[in-house]
This record gives C-alpha cells, sequence and structure tokens, in this order.
C-alpha cells in the first residue's frame, strides 16, 4: 500500500491552479458547447 500525504493548504493551491489552468483553456466554452448539443446537466 502506498500513501501520499500533503498540507490541506498546498493541496487547495494545487487545486485553485488546476481550476484557473481549465478556465483559461476554455471549460466554460466547452461546457456550453456540450449543452447546446444536447447533453444533459445531470453528466
Amino acid at each position: 500500500m502506498l500513501g501520499l500525504t500533503t498540507s490541506r493548504e498546498h493541496l487547495y493551491r494545487m487545486i485553485d491552479r488546476r481550476v484557473d489552468d481549465m478556465m483559461e483553456m476554455g471549460l466554460v466554452n466547452e461546457v456550453c458547447s456540450l449543452l447546446k448539443m444536447g447533453y444533459s446537466t445531470e453528466l
């Protein structure tokens, strides 16, 4: 078994950075396109 640990603060910084990157790469436009194609918000 292998376990990794990190501080909560570091984890939150990594998550924040990932969300920022996704937004910059066009996440909102991609979601809007999928909704226009008929995909459900329940995915």
